[in-house]
């Protein structure tokens, strides 16, 4: 592998294969690239030289376009993000995997073997409809079951679910159908429907709309067809981790919102890491309540990363009742988002119940989430 390294106006080529240019006292830094206005990755001269490893690259003239630390953890045994829930139902049918409530009632338990099923019922039903290895299906709904059921249910059969903010606009809505291609739609409420609705014209490939409150996934279930269990678990098995998993778009704050494409390879590498860095919080004896939307990267990482490491998941949809959801479902821990803030927090580090990790490399700290425990 070989890096070119701008010089004055000459570029030098640096045979990167075994970390010559680290130890060269070659670094790379992030900040504004020479001549232009774009941020990106370049190799500044250290000086004094300073021995540095840990990223394999790939260069251009003036930006690194693509980096790799080192993989720690063994790579995944699974290929599909959703063999993760169907080894658990096998192997430990009992273990509760999740635990849901409808409004008002009470927290109840949902074994591995249960939410497979569900998945499983819910697959075949999607095959009914003639869904297709590959297709979009749109997903706009709050924080709850049903959202985990659906993700599982489409990774099942080898489509691609692509999230909606539950609060996107019309146009939003209208933009992120018609650019994925999505020929479902899956939505919570009938107001959620009315706004796909207002656009349907826009986003033709839209061929089915279900309402999850409005018995939308008892419908889907419903579905006269001769998919059977071996059809979904054919389906799984022949996706690859190279296979598209799910497209997230962006806030749009730059532009139209643009569609980042996730593999079941990166979903499934997410998880090897949370396995080696975060198996004291998510493992078989822990529990989460999630609250954060799904449609976002790290809703989804957490998710994700309980159903694989046996972590007891929870959802709430609304954070106005965050307080007696915590009560009464008690979590191990909770997670959330850290915002960029250029205020310091008054609170003394030993009060704050918060902690956040960082991760440290070659190029300097890098800040992840925080998560909170709760109190022994």
């Amino acid at each position: 592998m070989t890096a070119m390294i701008a010089a004055g106006s000459a570029l030098t080529t640096i045979d990167c294969s075994d970390w010559s240019a680290m130890r060269e006292g070659y670094r790379l830094t992030y900040g504004f690239l020479p001549r232009t206005s774009d941020r990106g990755y370049r190799w500044v001269r250290s000086d004094p030289p300073q021995p540095r490893k840990g990223f394999q690259v790939t260069a251009g003239p003036h930006t690194v376009t693509e980096f790799t630390p080192p993989q720690e953890a063994a790579p995944s045994a699974e290929r599909n993000f959703a063999d993760y829930i169907f080894d658990y139902a096998q192997n430990r049918p009992n273990h509760v995997s999740m635990r849901r409530r409808d409004p008002g009632g009470p927290w109840r338990d949902v074994t591995a073997k249960q939410f497979a099923e569900d998945v499983l019922e819910l697959a075949r039903g999607l095959l009914n409809a003639g869904i297709q290895p590959g297709d979009r299906i749109a997903l706009m709904s709050r924080t709850r079951y049903e959202w985990t059921l659906v993700d599982f249910a489409v990774a099942a059969i080898g489509a691609v679910t692509v999230p909606v903010y539950e609060t996107s606009s019309a146009e939003q809505v209208q933009w992120i159908l018609s650019d994925s291609g999505a020929v479902a739609a899956i939505v919570e409420t009938k107001a959620h429907a009315e706004t796909v609705e207002s656009v349907r014209g826009e986003a033709p490939g839209i061929r089915e709309l279900w309402v999850i409150d409005d018995g939308g996934l008892e419908a889907v279930r419903g579905l006269g067809g001769s998919a059977t269990a071996d059809d979904v678990h054919e389906r799984r098995t022949a996706v690859t981790p190279d296979d598209l998993a799910s497209i997230i778009y962006t806030s749009g704050t730059t532009g139209r919102p643009k569609g980042c494409e996730l593999t079941h390879g990166n979903f499934l590498f997410e998880v090897t890491q949370v396995r080696q860095y975060l198996g004291d919080l998510l493992n078989d004896q822990a529990s989460t309540l999630l609250f954060l939307p799904i449609a976002h990267v790290f809703g989804r990482a957490i998710e994700i990363g309980c159903l694989a490491t046996g972590c007891t998941l929870g959802h709430t949809p609304d954070v106005r009742n965050l307080i007696d959801d915590l009560a009464g479902f008690q979590p191990r821990f909770v997670a959330q988002r850290c915002r960029g803030s250029s205020r310091r927090s008054s609170t003394p580090p030993s009060r704050r119940r918060t902690r956040t990790a960082t991760a440290r490399s070659s190029t300097g700290p890098r800040r992840w989430p925080s998560t909170t425990r709760r109190p022994r």
